[in-house]
């Protein structure tokens, strides 16, 4: 048996009442991701570890709609579905594979360049991944059938990772977006902060209904303005999505650190605008920003080296 958080409410980093809420069997460390800085209350469960999971990759169409795509991802989670949605940039997947390098101060890749490094579920503007489980295979595959159906109206085509058991190991995978702009890459023993990597996480929770569309558009066009990669990633749960920005760069680059910093407060301004408060916000923003590691669960890291 093992547990995990199913809610927990306290306090959030802006003094706010906050709650986190966490699905599936390996989502405890959400609860690290809400940057709350005290819990007043927090519900476990008794679970036994899923019998089977699988990690199933789905390249979307050029063009689609985004809001159209989380609006079906949400539909499918309310319904109870054994099932972690994530919505990915280019860029996003592009830092976690380690390929098309942002310069050193951050500035993005092209995406005509990342279409033709990325491998084929990922070479679009946006595709999405699922991890599924299920107390047997069969239940597994209608799990897959649903989510299958969920996104069939935007899904050009899709890929299956092998159907495993028990919960996932731990690595240092996810440490790998911290290094995309460092020409050095990604050491054996990697320590962010220390290895000079930029990392700030711009993590804004939208409500059902938000124009994520809309808000992504004005924040991506703030990163243009300030040289930043768009490294999206998208988290759906039943009641909002956490669209998780990884501002990246290289701390040796000059200037880089206030240029960053600069940005992150204009996201923060924009989202304001659109009546949007942070699901975790950084503790601190000194005018050296350090490296800020990214919650544990990276499962969007794990799935793209699977898939």
């Amino acid at each position: 048996m093992a547990r995990h958080v199913v809610e927990a409410r306290g306090l959030g980093g802006d003094g706010r009442p906050a709650r986190v809420r966490c699905a599936g069997p390996a989502t405890a460390p959400r609860l690290r991701e809400a940057g709350l800085v005290m819990v007043t209350d927090l519900t476990l469960r008794l679970h036994p570890a899923p019998a089977v999971r699988q990690h199933v990759c789905f390249a979307l169409a050029d063009g689609v709609v985004l809001d159209d795509v989380l609006a079906a991802g949400a539909r499918l989670l309310r319904g109870g579905r054994k099932a972690d949605l994530d919505v990915l940039s280019d860029h996003r997947v592009a830092s976690q594979l380690g390929v098309g390098a942002a310069a050193p101060g951050g500035a993005p890749v092209g995406r005509d360049r990342l279409a033709a490094l990325l491998p084929a579920p990922f070479a679009g503007r946006w595709s999405a991944t699922a991890e599924l489980w299920g107390d047997d295979r069969a239940e597994l595959a209608a799990v897959r059938a649903e989510v299958e159906r969920a996104w069939a109206p935007f899904a050009a085509a899709s890929v299956d990772g092998p159907v495993e058991t028990g919960y996932e190991t731990p690595d240092h995978a996810g440490l790998r977006t911290a290094y995309w702009c460092l020409p050095t890459g990604m050491p054996a023993r990697p320590d962010p902060a220390v290895d000079g990597c930029g990392v700030l996480w711009f993590a804004p929770a939208l409500p059902p209904g938000a124009p994520a569309g809309r808000a992504i558009e004005v924040w991506e066009g703030i990163l243009r303005a300030h040289r930043l990669a768009p490294c999206w990633a998208l988290r759906l749960d039943d009641s909002q999505v956490i669209a998780v920005l990884a501002l990246l760069w290289d701390r040796s680059a000059p200037g880089a650190d206030a240029r960053a910093v600069a940005c992150f407060h204009a996201l923060e301004e924009a989202a304001r605008g659109f009546g949007v408060r942070p699901y975790r916000r950084p503790t601190g923003l000194p005018a050296g920003a350090p490296a800020e590691q990214e919650p544990a669960r990276e499962k969007p890291g794990r799935q793209e080296e699977r898939c």
